[in-house]
Parts: structure tokens; sequence; C-alpha cells
């Protein structure tokens, strides 16, 4: 028979084994906890509280903090404040993406007119968007948090990570004066971007892949000027950030935004880039009249006219573009813009005036191409 005092120490023995055990669980859901936190990159915020606007639903607060994680740990880089996600009608998400992408309009309008390069960029709003001017990431009213949708959302956040490491703001109006220089540093900042997207895109299983694919081309075929325009960023960009993020990792991302490119030809051949290859200046044309328009055309804009606004590589003599000056006046004929390009020499000079003949065949006698000095060309095209 037991005794009242072996019974006691029998029944303080197994409460002492089951707190142990209930110890064990929680330290174990403890470190599971931590563990998701820091592969979020912190705290998640509920809906209605700080950086988290109140009309985004529960799937939206959930996914954000685990997707601005992994773009932090894709990058390399961390947020200094919370990311702001607010959902949004389409309009919103169209004029936030408008704001990635260089926008041909007042002069260049008018340049693009006189050179014939026509098309608008495609008008479908993203799934996600970020806006600069507002420093928030809009994902388009009515999306489900599926695959595309994270996808996009992983793209629109690496913007904002971007946004609060570098001053995007000081270097866009650096740039603000030469197009082709614009649309360098916009090619930086998506292909930077659209890496980090398609790295998250492959970690995804076969057939979420898919379905984001059925969603979205990652390599779209430009069909006219203004698709090729939208499109260049993030395409021939992502190929410029994965050439250096293959020789020197993130660490030579971070240095292209201390010196970002400063040409499409830089962009387009990334060794251009590497190797510290500047455009030439060269000398303004000539015009009549009142000019509208100067700047610089670019290796971009010079395959566009070869390409009939096409393609941006693999452009014939568009690859030994060393530099151009292009004016647009209003002229007795209209509007007319004259451009003086200097090639890497003289036999690429003969391939331009062939490419550019098609050029100007397609232009019904309103353009016109000569060569100019050893190893330079000059375009007159009015429209």
């Amino acid at each position: 028979m037991v005794s009242l005092r072996a019974e006691r120490e029998q029944e303080t023995a197994l409460l002492r084994r089951d707190r142990w055990r209930l110890g064990i669980v929680i330290g174990v859901v403890l470190l599971a906890i931590a563990g998701l936190l820091v592969l979020a990159g912190g705290k998640p915020v509920p809906p209605g509280r700080s950086a988290y606007d109140a009309g985004t639903a529960d799937p939206v607060a959930a996914a954000v903090p685990v997707l601005a994680g992994y773009a932090e740990q894709a990058r390399g880089l961390r947020f200094r404040r919370p990311p702001v996600v607010r959902v949004a009608a389409a309009a919103t998400v169209t004029r936030a993406a408008a704001e990635s992408t260089p926008v041909d309009s007042g002069g260049r309008a008018l340049t693009d007119r006189a050179l014939g390069l026509a098309g608008r960029p495609p008008t479908t709003p993203p799934a996600a968007a970020y806006s600069y001017r507002r420093h928030t990431v809009y994902l388009r009213q009515g999306q489900q948090v599926d695959p595309a949708t994270r996808v996009a959302l992983v793209h629109a956040l690496t913007l904002a990570l971007q946004d609060q490491n570098t001053d995007l703001a000081g270097l866009r109006r650096q740039a603000a004066d030469d197009q082709d220089g614009t649309r360098a540093l916009a090619a930086l900042v998506e292909g930077d971007a659209t890496r980090i997207e398609l790295a998250y895109l492959t970690s995804l299983p076969a057939s979420d892949q898919a379905a984001v694919g059925a969603k979205r081309d990652h390599s779209p075929s430009p069909a006219s000027y203004g698709q090729l325009a939208a499109a260049f960023p993030a395409t021939v960009g992502r190929d410029f950030a994965a050439a250096l993020a293959q020789q020197g990792g993130n660490p030579a991302l971070d240095a292209a935004f201390r010196r970002p490119p400063t040409s499409t030809a830089q962009v387009i051949d990334p060794r251009a880039y590497q190797d510290g290859i500047e455009p030439l200046g060269v000398r303004a044309p000539a015009g009549e009249r009142q000019r509208v328009d100067a700047g610089t055309l670019g290796e971009f804009g010079l395959a566009a006219l070869i390409t009939g606004g096409r393609r941006a590589t693999n452009a014939g003599a568009a690859g030994r573009w060393l530099g151009d000056s292009y004016g647009t006046f209003r002229t007795g004929q209209g509007l007319c813009t004259y451009v003086n390009v200097v090639l890497a020499d003289s036999e690429s000079r003969e391939q331009l005036m062939r490419d550019l003949g098609r050029f100007v065949a397609s232009r019904g006698g309103r353009a016109a191409v000569v060569r100019s000095a050893d190893r330079g060309v000059r375009l007159r095209s009015c429209g």
C-alpha cells in the first residue's frame, strides 16, 4: 500500500515532467516564429496599422512581409522603413507603372513624329506597380494573391527597396536633359528589379511558373516603337543587370547605382559600361527656323530607326555606334529632325548607309542620308 507522502511525491514528479514538456513545445513554437520573422525581414504589420492600408485584404497583408523579406535577401539590401502597400484602382496602378518607364513627350515626341517612330506603349495595367512620387506599392483592385500577383509584388517591392537605399530622384534629375541617358538609367532600375523578380519566379513550383507564364511574357516581341520603348528597360535592362551580377554579385549592382550607365549603348553591351567607355561628344547639326528639341538618339534610337521600331539589339551597324547628336526644327516642310552620327570605323559607316537606306525608302521622299567626315553619317527626316 502506497503512503500518502509517496502519492504526493509521484504527483509532483508528473507535474514537473508535464511542465518540462510544455516548455519544450513553447520553445519550438517560438523558434519557428522567429524563423518566419527572419525570412520575412521583419514583423508583419496587420491591416489598418502603420505601413499597411486598411483596405488591403488579409491575404495581401500576409504575403507582403514574406515577399519583402525575399526581395531583401535576394537583393542584399534592407528596408529602412516598412514598405507601403495599398490596393488601388487600375488607373492608379497604370499611372504608377508609367513612372518607371521613360515616355517620349514634349519635344522628344515631336522628334519621334519627324522620324516616323510611331506606336503607343501597352495600356494593360500590371498586377502591381511602385510609385516613386508616393513611395507606395499599388496592387490592382480585384487581384487574387496568386503566383502571378506575388511575382509582380516582388518586382514592385524591389523598386521600393532600391528607392529607400538610393537617391533615385537625384539620379533622374541628372539624366533628365538626355533621353538616352534617362532610358539607360531606367534600364538599370527596372532590369535589376526584373532580375530579382525572375529569381523569385524560378524558386516557385513548375505549376506556378507555368501559371505565371500564361499571364505575363517576360520576353515580348515588340510590334511597334512604343512597345519597344516600353519593353527595353525590363528586357535589355535585365540582361545588363544579370551581366553585372554575374561578375560581381549584388555589390556590382550597388556600384552601378552609384555610377549609372549614361547611354543605352552601355546597357546593350555591358562590357562598354564595365570598361568605362563613354559616348563621344558629337557636334549638334545645323537646322532651320525654330528648334523644338535636341539631344541624343543613342544606340537604342538608331536601332529603332534601322529595324522599324522592332529591335534594340542585333540591329546592324547600330552596334558600332560611338555617339550622335540631333536637333528637331519647325520648318516650311513641317517638323524636320537632323542627326549627326559617328561610327567606329568606315566599314561600319558603309553598313549604316545601307541600313538607313531602307529607312529612307520607307519615308517616301521625306528623308535623306549622306556621308559626313571620316566615319560620320548625316540623316534628315521630316514628318
